[in-house]
């Protein structure tokens, strides 16, 4: 297989991940924080796929075990853009009632 076909297959398997972690981030308690707080303009504000997967493990660890999250859960939780309120706001899944 020549070097152009391999770097064409992982561009491809780059977006399917990127995609994926897009899909996985609209679960998530910060895209929630960040569609209430900036609208149509929340794609801009996107964090990075690690950041995303980081998350999703917290929140799940989080419902899972029925537990409050600690205060650096609280503040992964949160809208990426980087402006927290001083107080995190409880978690609350951002489908509730959907299923997945």
């Amino acid at each position: 297989m020549s070097v152009r076909h391999e770097l064409a297959r992982l561009l491809k398997d780059l977006d399917a991940a990127d995609a994926a972690a897009n899909d996985l981030w609209t679960w998530l308690p910060s895209y929630a924080a960040c569609k209430k707080k900036h609208g149509d303009h929340v794609d801009a504000y996107r964090p990075p796929n690690d950041t995303i997967m980081s998350e999703a493990a917290s929140f799940f660890a989080v419902t899972l075990k029925g537990r409050e999250p600690d205060v650096d859960e609280k503040l992964l939780f949160q809208c990426p853009c980087g402006e927290h309120e001083e107080v995190p706001a409880p978690v609350e899944h951002p489908r509730a009632g959907e299923a997945p």
